[in-house]
C-alpha cells in the first residue's frame, strides 16, 4: 500500500519506468491527428480517472451512458452529429456509469480464483440474507468493473481506448482516416503498466472513535459483503469487498446485464480509498457515503436498516471508521488538493494584481466554490446539467481556464426553409440528467447540432470593464470601408450591449455567471435586480434558490472578475516578423490588439464584434442576437494553452484553426496559404507569445 496515485512501492525500477510513462500517457489529450472519435467520451484516460490524482475515480459530470452492451458516446465531430443518438423506442433501457477508480487493480488480479469463489452462496444456504455469486467474462472469473465483467486488466484498457475515446490497439479499426491502430503496442503496454502497479490505498490508523466505527461495521453486517480482506501471494489485502455480485434492490437497479450479471446485481465495490473517491454508488447519485448507505437495498437493506436505527454517534463512527479506509488526507470538494496556496499575482489561475487581505479571501472562498463539485442532493440538474461543478469545464492551462473537447456543450435547433427555430427546453442539449437510469436523447425532429468549445475566463474581468464605446466604436455592420469586415455589436433586446460567450449572447460578467449556472448546472440563482440572467426557479425536489448565498455569489463573481489574462511571452525576432505578417494578412481586423479598458489598454486581441465566419452553406445554431454564421471574434490572449481552438473545438492546431476561417475570414485565411513555411512559422510564434 501507498499514497494514492503512487505505485506499488516493491517494483522493479524497470516496472516503475513504464509505470511513471504510463502516467504520462494516462494524462495525455489525445487530438484528432491522433486518432481519437470520430465518436467519443473523453479524450484522456485522465478525463474519468483524475479524482483526486490521476488513476483516480471520476467526478459526477463525467458520468457515461450505456444502453444493454452498448456505450454511448457522448459526442462527435462534424457538422450535424448529434451528442445524443434520436429517441430509438427499441431500446429497453439505459443507465449510467461512475468511473471506478483503478488504485491495487494489479493486486485484484493476483487473488486466486478460490479465495474469491470460496464466498460464493448463490442459493443463500447459510439463510444470512447474503447470495453473493461470481461473474465471468467467458470461461475467466470476473473481478472488475461494476459487474465484476471483466477478468484481465490488458482488456480493460483496450476496451476503454477504444469504447471511450475511439482510440484503436492492436488488431482493432475504426471509419475515421488515422491508420489503425491508433495507438502503439508500446504505449499500450505502458498505459496497462499504469493500471496494474498502481498501489492500493495506505490506511489511516485506527483511533478511539473509528475502532468504535469498525465494530458498528461488524455489528452492521456490512462486512458480509465488503469482506476486510482477502488472501493474495503477497498476504491479506485490506480492500473491503469480497469483489462476487449481489443483488442491490430495484431501487438501485438499471435493467442492464453483464455476462451474467443481472440488472440489479452490482460487484461488491472495495472501500479503500472510499474517503477520496467520491461520488458514490454505481451512477454516482450519492453525494456522501451516508447517503450512499442509506441508498441501499436488496442484500445490503437489513445493513441499512440497522445503520438508520443506530444512534448519531454510532452512525458517525462507522462514517469515521470507513473515511480512514484510505485517501482521507487528499479529500477535497472538487479536484483542487485541501490547502492549495494562494497563485502569486500575474501567474496563470491567479489575479491579475496582488490583492489586500480582505479581497485575498473572498479570492480563495470563491475559487473554493468555483472548484466544488455539486450533487444531486444539492440540487445539481433541474433535472439535465453538462457539469457539476464551474471548474468540471474550465481547467486548462489552470482553473478558470479553458476546456478540452470532451466537454464541448452541445447547441441544436430545427432548420427549416432557411429559418430558424428554437426547440421547447432551448437550444442546449445537455449531457446528463439527475433521472437515474435515465440519458438525454435528440428530439428527432432536431436536425442541427453544434458544438461549443469552453473559452477561457481568465482576464475576463478586464473585459468586463471595457466602456461599451470602445466597442461600438469598432462597428461597420454594412462594411462602409469595403475590407469584407462588417463586425456588429451584439445588441440584446433589452438594448444592452453582449461581450461575453461565443455568440456575445450575455452582457456583463455577473450576468455570465448566473446564466452558467443555471444553463450547465441546472442550479437556481437568487433574484438579484437588476440582473435578469439565469433562473430562480425550477421542479426539482430540492428549495429554490439552490445557490441561495448572497456571499457565495459575490465570491464567486470576485474570483473570476479578479483572474489575471494570460501575460505575453517574449518577442524575439521571429515573433516580431509574424506580428507583421498579422497585420499583413489582416487577422487584426477582427483581432483588434486592444481596446481601452477606461485608460487602460486590454490587450485581448478581439473587437467583441459579431462576425459571419461560416461558410455559406453551413448549418448552424441562431443565439440571442447572432445568426447561425455569426460569432463573436475570440480573444488570442493565452491562446497556446487553450486548444482545441474554434467555436467547435474541431481544430487541434492553430494552423487548423486558421484554416476553418471562412466568410469574413476568407481573405485571410487564402493569404496565409500562400505564405512561405518560414512565415507561417513565424506567425504561429507571434501567436503561442499571447
Amino acid at each position: 500500500m501507498a499514497s494514492l496515485g503512487e505505485s506499488i512501492p516493491s517494483i522493479s525500477q524497470e516496472e516503475r519506468q513504464a509505470f511513471e510513462r504510463g502516467k504520462v500517457l494516462a494524462a495525455k489529450h489525445f487530438t484528432h491527428a491522433e486518432g481519437v472519435g470520430p465518436t467519443l467520451n473523453a479524450v484522456s484516460c485522465a478525463a474519468c480517472h483524475e479524482r483526486p490524482v490521476i488513476g483516480g475515480a471520476s467526478s459526477l459530470y463525467r458520468n457515461y451512458v450505456l444502453t444493454d452492451h452498448v456505450i454511448i458516446r457522448a459526442y462527435g465531430y462534424g457538422s450535424g452529429i448529434s451528442a445524443r443518438p434520436a429517441v430509438d423506442h427499441a431500446i429497453a433501457s439505459t443507465a449510467q456509469r461512475n468511473a471506478v477508480p483503478l488504485f491495487g487493480m494489479g493486486l485484484l488480479q493476483e487473488i486466486s480464483d478460490h479465495e474469491i469463489m470460496q464466498r460464493e452462496d448463490p442459493d443463500d444456504l447459510n439463510a444470512d440474507g447474503i447470495s453473493g455469486r461470481a461473474n465471468y467474462e467467458g470461461s475467466k472469473l470476473g473481478r472488475f468493473g461494476l459487474k465484476a465483467q471483466s477478468a484481465d486488466i490488458a482488456s480493460i484498457v483496450r476496451h476503454s481506448l477504444l469504447n471511450h475515446m475511439g482510440i484503436t490497439t492492436q488488431n482493432e479499426t475504426d471509419t475515421d482516416d488515422i491508420a489503425d491502430p491508433e495507438l502503439s503496442d508500446n504505449d499500450l503496454s505502458d498505459l496497462v503498466s499504469f493500471a496494474t502497479q498502481l498501489a492500493a490505498p495506505q490506511l489511516d490508523p485506527l483511533s478511539t472513535t473509528s475502532t468504535r466505527g469498525q465494530s458498528q461495521f461488524i455489528n452492521f453486517g456490512c462486512n458480509a459483503c465488503h469482506t476486510p480482506s482477502l488472501l493474495s501471494p503477497r498476504g491479506p489485502l485490506h480492500l473491503f469487498s469480497d469483489l462476487l455480485l449481489h443483488d442491490m434492490g430495484p431501487d438501485l437497479a438499471d435493467g442492464i446485464t453483464m455476462q451474467r450479471a443481472s440488472g440489479s446485481e452490482f460487484r461488491t465495490q472495495p472501500l479503500w480509498g472510499i474517503a477520496a473517491t467520491g461520488p458514490y454508488l454505481h451512477d454516482g447519485r450519492a453525494s456522501s457515503i451516508k447517503e450512499a448507505i442509506v441508498m441501499h437495498g436488496g442484500e445490503a437493506e437489513a445493513s441499512r436498516t440497522k445503520f438508520q436505527a443506530a444512534g448519531p454517534d454510532d452512525q458517525n463512527a462507522l462514517l469515521v471508521f470507513l473515511k480512514s479506509l484510505g485517501g482521507s488526507y487528499a479529500k477535497s470538494q472538487g479536484l483542487l488538493p485541501p490547502n492549495t496556496p494562494m497563485p502569486e499575482a500575474g501567474s496563470l489561475g491567479g489575479p491579475s494584481e496582488t490583492l489586500i487581505p480582505y479581497i485575498e479571501k473572498i479570492f480563495l472562498a470563491g475559487r473554493r466554490l468555483f472548484d466544488a463539485d455539486i450533487g444531486i442532493s444539492q440540487g445539481l440538474g433541474s433535472p439535465r446539467f453538462n457539469a457539476d461543478s464551474c471548474r468540471a469545464c474550465h481547467f486548462q492551462p489552470a482553473i478558470g481556464g479553458a476546456g478540452p473537447n470532451d466537454v464541448n456543450v452541445i447547441r441544436h435547433g430545427i432548420l427549416s426553409d432557411g429559418l430558424f427555430q428554437t426547440p421547447a427546453g432551448g437550444t442546449i442539449l445537455h449531457k446528463h440528467t439527475a433521472i437515474h437510469n435515465g440519458a438525454v436523447f435528440a428530439d428527432p425532429t432536431i436536425n442541427v447540432f453544434e458544438h461549443r468549445q469552453t473559452p477561457s475566463l481568465l482576464g475576463l474581468g478586464l473585459v468586463d470593464k471595457i466602456p461599451d464605446n470602445a466597442i461600438l466604436h469598432n462597428e461597420d455592420p454594412t462594411d462602409q470601408n469595403a475590407d469584407g469586415i462588417s463586425g456588429r455589436a451584439a445588441i440584446l433586446q433589452d438594448g444592452r450591449l453582449g461581450r461575453f460567450g461565443w455568440k456575445a449572447q450575455v452582457p456583463s460578467l455577473a450576468e455570465f455567471m448566473r446564466d452558467a449556472t443555471s444553463a450547465e448546472l441546472g442550479i437556481t440563482v437568487m433574484h438579484q435586480a437588476p440582473l435578469t440572467f439565469g433562473r430562480e426557479h425550477d421542479d426539482d425536489l430540492v428549495d429554490d434558490p439552490e445557490f441561495s448565498s448572497d456571499a457565495d455569489m459575490r465570491n464567486l463573481l470576485v474570483f473570476v472578475a479578479a483572474l489575471g489574462p494570460p501575460l505575453p511571452g517574449p518577442r524575439g525576432a521571429t515573433e516580431q516578423k509574424g506580428e507583421q505578417i498579422f497585420g499583413t494578412l489582416g487577422c487584426d481586423s477582427c483581432h483588434i490588439p486592444s481596446l481601452d479598458g477606461s485608460g487602460t489598454p486590454v490587450l485581448l486581441y478581439s473587437d467583441l464584434l459579431l462576425h459571419a465566419i461560416l461558410p455559406e452553406d453551413a448549418l448552424g445554431i441562431e443565439d440571442g442576437p447572432a445568426g447561425i454564421h455569426e460569432f463573436r471574434t475570440p480573444p488570442l490572449w493565452g491562446i497556446a494553452q487553450t486548444a482545441p481552438y474554434l467555436h467547435s473545438g474541431a481544430a487541434d492546431t492553430l494552423e487548423e484553426a486558421i484554416e476553418g476561417h471562412a466568410g469574413e475570414g476568407e481573405a485571410s485565411r487564402n493569404k496565409f496559404r500562400n505564405l512561405s513555411v518560414e512565415d507561417k512559422n513565424a506567425l504561429i510564434a507571434f501567436l503561442k507569445a499571447l
